[in-house]
């Protein structure tokens, strides 16, 4: 995909005004014994009636050079880099699933902890599911997108089990030898899509796939 594409797609932006708050101050960091507090949370963002939620990682680092497509720690808002926010969408778009329908969100919540030397990723997961959890609560989806390696769903407090492919494309496009799928341990039933990256998603061939798995998961939640 050429840098040039972004720019046909700058109407899949998303809106500040639709992230989901769960206030501004963070301290549970500081009630876990570590010596900071975060007042720059990124909430997940997007249709607050969404059968689809799309989590990703943590935020990205800043693109100030980026005209629109910057990082998620200059929007305030998850996925909205151009490698993996704007392309996402773009790819959902081609898929026939309006962008605008899904809720974004990432596991860690805080715009600056992984910058802290004592505050690593494996770290972070176990406060910032807390919010994460909430948010799925929240917005009750019948199906969930995580975005890269499969090895970090287990910090999302969800119990998965590997299942047969169910008419996926190769798993080249699919993190892990068949695509995850489980079950939400909390009062909701929703059933759990691992993809790849899309950062890693290029050229015709693997686009092709990606959104044909996409269109997968949107058959699903329409016959669900």
């Amino acid at each position: 995909m050429k840098n040039t594409e972004y720019d046909d797609y700058d109407f899949l932006f998303p809106h500040l005004s639709e992230s989901l708050s769960f206030g501004l101050n963070c301290d549970l960091c500081k009630k876990r014994g570590y010596d900071f507090i975060s007042n720059k949370i990124i909430w997940g963002n997007g249709n607050k009636n969404a059968h689809l939620m799309v989590i990703g990682k943590d935020s990205a680092g800043a693109a100030p050079h980026e005209r629109l497509w910057k990082a998620s720690r200059l929007t305030m808002l998850p996925l909205t880099n151009k490698k993996s926010g704007a392309k996402i969408r773009i790819l959902l778009y081609k898929a026939g699933i309006d962008p605008f329908s899904v809720f974004f969100t990432n596991i860690i919540k805080c715009n600056e902890g992984q910058d802290k030397s004592n505050l690593t990723f494996s770290k972070l997961k176990k406060v910032c599911v807390f919010y994460l959890n909430k948010e799925i609560e929240y917005i009750r989806p019948k199906a969930i997108i995580t975005l890269g390696d499969a090895k970090f769903i287990n910090s999302m407090a969800i119990k998965l089990q590997s299942l047969e492919p169910r008419g996926f494309e190769e798993s080249e496009f699919i993190s892990g030898q068949t695509p995850f799928l489980g079950e939400v341990t909390s009062n909701i039933r929703a059933e759990i899509f691992n993809l790849k990256h899309p950062s890693f998603v290029e050229g015709k061939t693997r686009e092709t796939n990606y959104i044909k798995n996409l269109q997968i998961i949107r058959n699903h939640i329409v016959n669900n």
